[in-house]
């Protein structure tokens, strides 16, 4: 309860509670109840708000980070990304700053499939902030505390991520599903690097390939093995800071020539893309093996 003062002073701006209490600045006694329940949501869930100080100074600039909405109860199952900060430090980023690395930590260290933001639809400020993050209105809600009702706007780990990914990066993925899926062979071959080479670690992998020739036959093999287009959907996990490499939870489903039988594995996938031409993949039936693998890449 450090910096309970300075909490305080921030929720009793008028400006700062206009859009997130409905009656208006908080007394003190109403701040430090918040803040005590703050504490307690940690307590309980591992996460919460972490209050931002500046660099420089060390001043008290409000909360930022995560918490469960659970005023609303269509919501209570989800993670809402959440700000407050002091009227002196509006405008100048740090909302966004602190709000990415909240976003951030609930994909890759929670693994949340999905976050909220819940907002004033007059809360241009706010609205910005989420949008500038990538999140997209999904649908207006009524509010127990707030009569005019909220957005509330949403942001998936797998549409994080892929707003990461660099521009050759993206490319390859939106030319790879379709090539595959069409069995275009010439198409798939133009989309490997010459020094390509796959890496399997699936118990019932395949042995390494390298090579434009030896990925070819794979790819040939592997397609020759099911009926009609074999169906591969992935979520992606993760991606690396320069956006040229990805982490995905996929899975690969067909109908297979040998009996007729439907066939689904689940596996992880690490794909390293060099000028929009795959590189380096790697295979894996375990998720921490994948997720140690992919750090080493830095």
């Amino acid at each position: 309860m450090d910096d309970a003062e300075a909490f305080a002073a921030i929720n009793a701006d008028p400006e700062v509670a206009r859009f997130v209490n409905w009656t208006g600045p908080l007394s003190r006694a109403e701040s430090d109840l918040m803040l005590r329940k703050t504490i307690d949501h940690w307590d309980d869930h591992g996460f919460g708000w972490w209050m931002a100080d500046l660099r420089e100074t060390g001043e008290l600039l409000g909360f930022i980070g995560l918490a469960r909405p659970f005023a609303l109860a269509a919501l209570a199952d989800d993670v809402e990304v959440g700000w407050r900060l002091a009227r002196a430090h509006w405008g100048r980023g740090l909302a966004t700053e602190g709000a990415r690395e909240a976003v951030r930590f609930a994909f890759a260290e929670l693994a949340l499939e999905r976050l909220v933001c819940i907002i004033d639809r007059d809360n241009e400020r706010s609205l910005g902030v989420a949008r500038n993050l990538g999140f997209e209105h999904w649908r207006d809600m009524e509010h127990p505390r707030w009569p005019r009702g909220v957005q509330v706007y949403t942001l998936t780990r797998d549409a994080a991520v892929r707003a990461r990914l660099s521009p050759s990066t993206r490319a390859f993925m939106e030319a790879f599903g379709p090539a595959y899926s069409g069995r275009d062979i010439e198409a798939l071959e133009q989309l490997l690097d010459p020094d390509v080479e796959i890496i399997d670690h699936r118990i019932l992998g395949w042995e390494p390939m390298r090579g434009r020739a030896a990925i070819r036959e794979g790819i040939m093999a592997q397609l020759e093995l099911s009926e009609g287009a074999p169906d591969v959907s992935g979520d992606l996990i993760d991606a690396t800071p320069d956006g040229n490499a990805y982490l995905s939870r996929d899975v690969w489903s067909s109908r297979t020539t040998l009996g007729g039988g439907d066939v689904e594995h689940h596996y992880f996938v690490i794909d390293v893309i060099r000028d929009g031409r795959l590189l380096r993949e790697e295979m894996f039936d375990d998720e921490a093996q994948a997720r140690a693998a992919f750090a080493a890449l830095g």
